[in-house]
C-alpha cells in the first residue's frame, strides 16, 4: 500500500516538503478543475460559449504550464535530498524511473477509455504521457546544472516551429510535429514542453539546492488560506485521476449536461 501511495503521490504531512511548491501545485490543480468544468459544459452540454476563446485558453495553458514547470522542480528537489541524504545516484534514478514508467502508463489506460468512450478527440498523447516520459528522460538532466536553462529554451523554441510545420506521420505525433487533421481534447507534446521540464530543473537548482531554501520568502505554510491549496498539491495525481468522474457526474446529476451525448459504448 505505501508503493502505491508514493507512486500515486499520496502524502500522509509535509514531511521536508517545501510548502509553495505544493501551493503552486495546488493553484495548477484549482485552475485545471476550472478548465475542465468549462470544457464539459462546453463539450457535453449546450453552452454558448467556447473554451477556445476568451480566458479559457489562458487558464488551461497556465495550470499545464505549471505542472510540467514543477515536474522538473521536483525532479531537482527529489535528486538534492537523494544527495544531502548520502544516497547513490542510482538509487535517485531508479525511482524516478519507476514513478515516471507508472504515470505513463496511467496516461496510456486514460488513452484506453477516452478512444473506447469518445466519439471524437481520444487522448493520444496528453499531460499524463508527457509527464511520464519527461521524467525518465530528464533523470541524467539533473546532472547539467544550470545549462538546463539554455537547452530548455533550445528545445522550446524547437517545439514551437515543429508545431508550425504540420503534415507529421501520425507515429511521431508525440514528438510535436503534428499530423493534418489531428483532433484531441488533450495534447502536450514532448517538444515544447520538455524544454519546460529542463527549466523547471534549472530553477529548483537555484532556488533549492542543497535541499535548502536559498530565496527568502515569508513562511506561510501554516496559514489557513494556503493550507487547502497545498493539501491539493500534496496529492495532486491521485486528485487529477478522480476530478473529471466527479465533475462529470455532478454535472450529468444536476441537468447541466448529457454525459452519454458524446459517449459511444
Amino acid at each position: 500500500m505505501r508503493i502505491l501511495e508514493r507512486m500515486l503521490g499520496v502524502r500522509r504531512g509535509p514531511s521536508d516538503r517545501f510548502w509553495e511548491i505544493d501551493l503552486l501545485r495546488g493553484v495548477a490543480l484549482v485552475l485545471m478543475m476550472v478548465f475542465h468544468i468549462a470544457f464539459d459544459i462546453y463539450y457535453f452540454g449546450d453552452g454558448d460559449f467556447s473554451v477556445s476563446d476568451g480566458i479559457w485558453p489562458l487558464i488551461g495553458r497556465s495550470s499545464a504550464f505549471l505542472f510540467i514547470l514543477l515536474v522538473g522542480v521536483s525532479l531537482s528537489l527529489a535528486r538534492s535530498r537523494s544527495s544531502v541524504r548520502g544516497d547513490p545516484f542510482k538509487g535517485f534514478a531508479t525511482g524516478a524511473a519507476t514513478r515516471g514508467a507508472f504515470i505513463f502508463c496511467l496516461g496510456m489506460v486514460i488513452t484506453a477509455v477516452t478512444w473506447s468512450l469518445m466519439e471524437t478527440g481520444s487522448v493520444v498523447f496528453g499531460i499524463l504521457h508527457l509527464i511520464g516520459l519527461s521524467i525518465v528522460i530528464a533523470i541524467p538532466f539533473t546532472r547539467f546544472g544550470r545549462w538546463n536553462v539554455t537547452v530548455g529554451m533550445v528545445l522550446v523554441a524547437a517545439g514551437l516551429h515543429l508545431r508550425t510545420l504540420g503534415g507529421g506521420p501520425y507515429w511521431l505525433l508525440w514528438t510535436g510535429w503534428v499530423p493534418d487533421g489531428f483532433v484531441t481534447v488533450d495534447y502536450y507534446p514532448f517538444l515544447p514542453w520538455f524544454g519546460v521540464v529542463l527549466i523547471g530543473i534549472f530553477i529548483g537548482d537555484i532556488a533549492f539546492g542543497g535541499h535548502e531554501r536559498l530565496i527568502e520568502v515569508p513562511d506561510l505554510g501554516g496559514n489557513v488560506s494556503v493550507r487547502p491549496l497545498t493539501f491539493l498539491g500534496r496529492n495532486s495525481l491521485p486528485i487529477y485521476l478522480v476530478h473529471q468522474p466527479i465533475i462529470l457526474t455532478a454535472l450529468h446529476l444536476t441537468g447541466t449536461i448529457d454525459v452519454w451525448s458524446k459517449l459511444t459504448f
